[in-house]
């Protein structure tokens, strides 16, 4: 896909910036959320010298540089940008911002994306023929499919493509802005824009199918449901076959990262030089940057519904995670994610979800089949974007057998909570590696190992 993305207020948090800077500047509190318009003089009730001076500062690379990143934007425009995706930012700053723009980008890990000022308002200072500058004439020579904006002023740049999909970033200026069509829609999180995104490229993962419903009274009616996809992935490691996944074929690489890790067959991301997954999702080579002698497995087969075989057992023994405490707040907030439901477990009661809360607010959700897949993606995720175990949550829809402790053991991750119940070995194991567990999590309570 062709992605669209705009700068301030959708990679990044410039009207909290912009809020702040009032107060320092001129004494005044408009806090973020009373930022009704997207007129910042207008919002912020500033004569014409005195925006002109906050635009000024504001506009110093030291300062754009400071403008906090919004949370799950650049893990999601990478994760685009690795399957394959082609990336443009394209924002209306004036283009003696676009050097501290471009550092801000490259600082944040976004060195790939491309980046152009687009002249949304016929500036005469506006340089031509650059490779970082846009006339609208050029603009409307390129094509989207997926757009990410904030600003109901730029919904008029996108009338050229009727097949485009916007999402629009709710703030507080387009709260009370009615959409122009039904491919506009309102997101609230990054990880929402990266979930609609992947239901418009991603493979199919559910089917209608007809069946015959019978009542107790004997009448009987024709009805439709969805029914989940099942998929199955060779995974060879070095040439030689090393697990079967029965999954959803979904977040495959994150998956294989993930098993790979879990399963104590690599230590870290980069022992993998290679990793090629085919178009269809059916095999996945990979390939490690040393020749490792695996041992043929010798273990119990997981407690798991799905079809998954494995024939190497792991080569990296299991070491104690780090004690940690854990904010009720995160426990309830991971507990409300749950609540909302996943789309594909919404559609089909099929799945089982993982959700993965990172140390700097971000929430990741997965879902899967089968429960150890959920969490294998999750922790795949996290390894793939460079997060730090140690500050991570984990949150699963299923029951705690000893398994699903010792892949959390192994990820690093120091807390697992869940919805369900454990079983006597998988408490056994917690203490025996120091994992906070906490099951039975509830939107009024859930329970903490003593």
């Amino acid at each position: 896909m062709n992605i669209y993305v705009d700068f301030d207020d959708c990679l990044c948090e410039t009207a909290r910036y912009f809020s702040k800077l009032l107060a320092e500047m001129f004494g005044k509190n408009v806090p973020y959320e009373e930022i009704n318009y997207f007129n910042l003089q207008e919002s912020f009730s500033l004569t014409d010298e005195d925006y002109d001076r906050m635009m000024t500062w504001a506009h110093k690379p030291e300062e754009l540089l400071s403008i906090e990143e919004t949370p799950g934007a650049v893990s999601t425009v990478n994760g685009w940008i690795d399957e394959g995706h082609d990336v443009s930012v394209i924002t209306g700053r004036p283009l003696f911002a676009y050097e501290a723009s471009r550092k801000w980008l490259d600082q944040h890990g976004l060195e790939r994306v491309k980046l152009y000022c687009l002249d949304k308002y016929g500036r005469k200072n506006f340089i031509k023929d650059s490779s970082y500058s846009l006339q609208l004439e050029d603009y409307y020579k390129m094509s989207f499919d997926l757009a990410v904006e904030d600003s109901p002023l730029a919904f008029r740049f996108f009338e050229h493509l009727p097949e485009l999909r916007v999402m629009v970033i709710d703030r507080p200026w387009n709260r009370a802005d009615e959409f122009p069509s039904d491919k506009y829609h309102r997101v609230f999180s990054w990880e929402e824009i990266r979930s609609l995104a992947e239901e418009m490229s991603g493979p199919v993962l559910s089917d209608k199918v007809s069946w015959k419903k019978h009542l107790a009274d004997g009448s009987t009616s024709s009805v439709k449901t969805e029914v989940i996809v099942e998929h199955f992935t060779e995974v060879s490691i070095n040439g030689k076959p090393a697990f079967t996944l029965s999954c959803t074929p979904n977040h495959l690489k994150e998956l294989v990262v993930g098993r790979l890790y879990t399963e104590r067959l690599i230590g870290s991301v980069d022992d993998i030089a290679h990793l090629f997954i085919c178009g269809e999702g059916n095999i996945a080579e990979v390939t490690l940057k040393e020749n490792v002698e695996y041992k043929p497995f010798s273990g119990v087969e997981p407690t798991c519904c799905t079809g998954n075989r494995q024939y190497v057992d792991g080569v990296r023994e299991l070491a104690p995670v780090s004690q940690v405490s854990v904010n009720p707040e995160t426990v309830f907030e991971l507990v409300n994610h749950f609540s909302e439901d996943g789309k594909l477990h919404k559609s089909t009661g099929g799945t089982h979800s993982c959700y993965i809360h990172f140390g700097d607010g971000e929430v990741a959700s997965f879902e899967d089949i089968g429960r150890h897949n959920a969490l294998d993606k999750a922790v795949g995720h996290m390894l793939l974007n460079n997060k730090e175990a140690e500050g991570c949550v984990l949150f699963t829809t299923g029951r705690v057998a000893a398994d699903m402790v010792i892949k959390t053991v192994a990820s690093g991750i120091p807390v697992l909570v869940s919805k369900a119940v454990p079983t006597t070995k998988a408490l056994s194991l917690a203490k025996k590696y120091g994992l906070k567990l906490i099951c039975k999590a509830w939107p009024d309570s859930y329970l903490d190992m003593e």
